[in-house]
């Protein structure tokens, strides 16, 4: 009996033929595609077409013998064909297995639908697009630090030569304190770029704990190392999930507690930020700066205070992109869907237990944030070792 997998279009096009003949070579398996056309629609063109129903246009006899289905890249730049495939998702009522090409997960569409679909395990692409996340959020960094964004800002705006004299004075980048919160695969790379250069780095990231009085003991006093370490940071950059713990976060009084020299780096999900609470900062001048990837809403509201806050560089969710993420999350895909083959050919009782990066269903336990280590770095001639401890240190705490 074949393997039912729905794919895109554009996928199938590109890819289909090789991986048929891979499945079919590597696991004697029959490999068949189910593909989805491309839709068009020009009113949904962004992220506010969440709460728009998507229509199924798959065969009811071919929903009924769908295995998985690999929601691929090229289907993120295409909201009607998403919407379109994440219909045939919820009526195929014995899929197995969803692969996204994403990482996050929270969006109404999957906590309202698809995590109370029965069976469905959902893995993700995590750590794929952590390599460009961490690099936009170093040259966002470097712009604030050396002032780069006032001169973009300047010669937009035909001001001509300015006074360099007139700039906030800057200072060597070397011994500088970074604060990460989120040391995960994106947090933990940020970390190792700023190592290099020569910061000091300290990550907070999340926890799995019991829900026991210990644990909320540790989850207390990581609230405090939180509230220390923030108050001392040089750049604080966010590159935590959107959880209950994180939403709304950094709200005006956490950022009372930075340093008004200070700038906050949000690479993770834009309602961890009071985004309000963040323009005022920047307008009254309490804090250096800020650079944003992502928003509360999106595209950002064009009367938002944002717009006009001094010193703030913003890009429109664009930190991950990089060319070269496709190869990466296409090569978790393909090794999942291998496990998930070979393990329906020998007739395993749940052909998903090998799958890798699964995120739902989720593990049942309390999350709270925790202090990873901190990594000072001293001249160039112990930067090599600094780098190399501060990786072993990432592995040690994941």
């Amino acid at each position: 009996m074949p393997v039912n997998v729905l794919v895109s279009e554009k996928y199938a096009a590109a890819h289909g033929a090789a991986l048929c003949a891979r499945i079919r070579s590597l696991c004697r398996v029959e490999l068949r595609l189910v593909v989805l056309p491309t839709q068009i629609d020009p009113t949904m063109k962004s992220m506010q077409c969440w709460d728009t129903e998507g229509r199924n246009v798959i065969p009811q006899d071919e929903l009924l013998h769908l295995d998985a289905c690999y929601v691929s890249e090229d289907v993120q730049f295409s909201w009607p064909t998403m919407l379109s495939m994440f219909a045939s998702i919820l009526d195929a009522r014995n899929m197995r297995w969803m692969q996204i090409s994403w990482v996050g997960t929270d969006f109404p569409l999957f906590s309202q639908a698809l995590f109370a679909k029965s069976g469905l395990v959902i893995t993700n692409a995590a750590g794929t697009n952590a390599g460009a996340v961490a690099t936009s959020a170093l040259a966002a960094l470097l712009s604030l630090h050396r002032g780069l964004h006032r001169w973009v800002a300047a010669k937009a705006r035909g001001e001509g030569w300015l006074d360099r004299e007139k700039l906030p004075p800057r200072r060597d980048l070397a011994g500088r304190t970074v604060l990460v919160f989120g040391w995960g695969a994106i947090g933990s790379e940020v970390g190792r770029l700023c190592a290099a250069l020569g910061m000091d780095v300290v990550g907070m990231r999340r926890r799995v704990d019991a829900a026991t009085a210990a644990a909320a003991a540790a989850a207390a006093a990581a609230a405090a190392t939180l509230d220390h370490e923030l108050r001392r940071a040089d750049y604080v950059v966010l590159a935590c999930p959107l959880t209950e713990q994180t939403r709304g976060m950094f709200d005006a009084g956490m950022l009372r507690r930075m340093q008004p020299t200070a700038c906050l780096l949000n690479v993770g999900r834009g309602a961890v930020v009071d985004e309000d609470a963040l323009a005022a900062a920047l307008a009254e001048g309490r804090l250096g700066g800020a650079y944003l990837d992502a928003f509360s809403t999106e595209p950002l509201p064009s009367d938002h205070a944002l717009w006009s806050a001094p010193n703030l560089i913003m890009s429109p969710h664009d930190a991950a992109t990089c060319a070269d993420n496709a190869a990466r999350v296409e090569s978790i895909f393909v090794r999942n869907l291998e496990a998930l083959c070979s393990s329906l050919c020998v007739g395993e009782a749940d052909p998903t237990a090998g799958l890798s990066h699964r995120v739902w269903p989720a593990p049942a336990a309390g999350i709270s944030p925790a202090p990873a280590p901190r990594v000072p770095v001293g001249s160039c001639a112990t930067m090599l070792a600094t780098v190399a401890a501060l990786m072993v240190a990432a592995r040690a705490f994941r």
